[in-house]
């Protein structure tokens, strides 16, 4: 029942981040009464297994996506409010369309778990990182768009989307925040694991692949913070980052079916 739900409510955040473009009849999928409904969809398939293991599935690859994507649409819709935000909303929609369509694809592990506190802050904080890591790749991406379009002096519309200045900052911030939310997940799961607690975590690819990811988004953030360099490099970082963590989702999916186990 919750793979529908998913399916159904991915269908609804993507229709909902382009609506708007597709003239009178898409603007209906943008209708907020329509995203409620959409809302309310992914609600039921994130309680549903809840109430079916009696804990929250955190060790579910597909639950934890859903959760994701639900951090993800909340701070789109948040940012579509705001003056010249709208673009960056309906691109933070999307991308919750995506890792809500994923999840609904993705295995379940079903059953009641025994969730220890580090297990809870471990997944926790690693989900907070890579919604930041979203975030981060929609500055990015927006931030080249607008300076790209200054460049070739196309004003038409420019004075709805946010400025260089905001968006390269916002960046920073995101890749900030992902960087130091991954780094205590990691470390507390690490730290785990070191005092004998080995029934979840264990070093494998999807492991490594997150230590490379946050080695990237620090040299990035050195490069910035420290040596000043601004702009299109901190965007590249950026949009070069997030395919690192596309990447970790998709070994996630397809080695191991969850977030650890996959072995090469």
């Amino acid at each position: 029942m919750e793979q529908i739900c998913l399916l159904l409510a991915a269908l609804g955040y993507t229709g909902a981040a382009v609506g708007t473009r597709a003239g009178r009849a898409g603007a209906i999928l943008a209708h907020p009464a329509l995203i409620g409904v959409v809302g309310v969809l992914h609600v039921a398939a994130l309680v549903i297994p809840v109430s079916a293991a009696g804990s929250l599935p955190l060790g579910s690859l597909r639950w934890t996506l859903a959760a994701l994507g639900a951090g993800v649409v909340v701070l789109g819709l948040a940012l579509r409010r705001q003056p010249r935000m709208r673009l960056l909303g309906e691109l933070l929609i999307a991308w919750s369309g995506l890792m809500v369509g994923l999840g609904a694809v993705a295995p379940a592990r079903r059953g009641a778990e025994e969730l220890a506190a580090w297990f809870i802050l471990h997944v926790g904080l690693s989900l907070v990182g890579i919604a930041a890591f979203v975030g981060a790749f929609s500055f990015s991406a927006l931030y080249l768009v607008v300076r790209g379009r200054l460049k070739r002096k196309d004003l038409r519309g420019i004075g709805t989307l946010p400025t260089l200045e905001t968006l390269d900052r916002l960046n920073t911030r995101a890749m900030a925040t992902g960087f130091v939310t991954l780094s205590l997940g990691m470390a507390i799961g690490g730290a785990a694991a070191a005092i004998g607690d080995r029934s979840f975590f264990r070093p494998d690819v999807t492991t490594w692949a997150t230590v490379a990811i946050g080695l990237w988004y620090a040299v990035g953030l050195y490069l910035r913070l420290v040596m000043g360099w601004r702009g299109r490099l901190g965007a590249m970082f950026g949009l070069v980052g997030f395919s690192g963590v596309l990447l970790l989702i998709g070994v996630a999916m397809l080695l191991s079916g969850s977030w650890h186990g996959a072995t090469v």
